[in-house]
């Protein structure tokens, strides 16, 4: 819409990628985020390359998109919960590497993702404070929705409550 926020069907069901991205807020706000970004892309692809198609366009900018995600992935997130050291640098493309993924491993990353949820959304000013309608419980936060998350100050306190560090695992899996 014209907020940046996700579109929703008739059912009031947010239209993203994910069929899960309504499911609490802070999972919406990172869905609009990469929404965002990748709106943002496809402005600057097609003012810097006006010949690109609509679904090129589309493409180019969910290829960086990914590559964010997979860079803040492996050299913030993993870091932070592996150890420092604990991944190599990447070498390049190996096609003898399986890129599939196990059930036991999935399960396993799901469980250990879902034990890092904070049991509190904290909602912040810039200046770090809680915002005046306050935090969530994580209880209040499931079934989010673009009006919900944007009539209690968008989506810029969640992610700034969400990347405060305050509920970031508090264990190094890698030492203990």
């Amino acid at each position: 819409d014209e907020q940046g926020n996700l579109a929703t069907d008739a059912n009031g069901r947010i239209l993203a990628g994910d069929v899960r991205a309504g499911e609490n807020q802070g999972l919406l706000s990172m869905q609009t985020l990469f929404a965002r970004e990748h709106n943002r892309l496809v402005d600057e692809l097609a003012e810097r390359a006006p010949s690109l198609t609509a679904d090129e366009l589309f493409q180019a900018a969910r290829t960086r998109v990914e590559a964010e995600i997979q860079s803040i992935t492996y050299n913030e997130y993993l870091p932070m919960l592996v150890g420092e050291n604990a991944l190599s640098a990447y070498q390049g493309f190996d096609s003898s590497v399986d890129p599939g993924i196990s059930i036991e491993f999935a399960t396993a990353i799901f469980r250990l993702g879902h034990s890092q949820v904070s049991p509190e959304l904290r909602r912040l000013l810039d200046n770090g404070q809680t915002i005046e309608a306050g935090n969530l419980t994580l209880r209040a936060a499931f079934g989010a929705s673009p009006a919900v998350v944007a009539a209690n100050g968008g989506i810029d306190p969640i992610l700034r409550g969400l990347g405060d560090g305050t509920f970031a695992p508090r264990v190094n899996y890698a030492t203990g």
